[in-house]
């Protein structure tokens, strides 16, 4: 596809959506009901926020945590980021999407092979090849 064509693709795809997500804008509520006009503008679900919240930072500390410390001692940093590539590899797909979305073809093409490659010969992104920009 020539540069032009590209251009004049990505230049109708973006107004195409921002008039759409343009339709979808609007005001919230227009006329308040009483019994939301009573109310104070503070948040109603505060206390109940507050409490989820507390529960949530101790399981973390008690949980999570000590997880997290006894994951980085036991397991040696190669192994660490070859999980961290694995996922990193999971959202590939996502990223090539994306790409061809913006009209960056050879991007697309190029982490595709990427993808293909890390997940074949990279026992599963586990060895992840970096990827290039030029």
């Amino acid at each position: 596809m020539s540069k032009l064509i590209q251009r004049a693709v990505q230049i109708i795809l973006v107004t195409v959506i921002s008039i759409i997500l343009g339709a979808c804008a609007g005001p919230t509520s227009i006329a308040r009901s009483e019994k939301t006009a009573d109310r104070s503008e503070g948040d109603p679900w505060e206390p109940l926020n507050r409490g989820i919240y507390t529960v949530n930072n101790s399981l973390d500390k008690v949980t999570l945590k000590p997880v997290a410390k006894a994951y980085r001692k036991v397991l040696p940093g190669f192994l660490r980021r070859g999980v961290a590539n694995f996922y990193a590899n999971l959202r590939t797909p996502l990223i090539i999407i994306n790409q061809v979305l913006q009209g960056k073809g050879r991007a697309a093409f190029s982490d595709t092979g990427r993808l293909l490659l890390n997940s074949t010969v990279g026992v599963g992104a586990c060895l992840i090849l970096p990827h290039r920009r030029a």
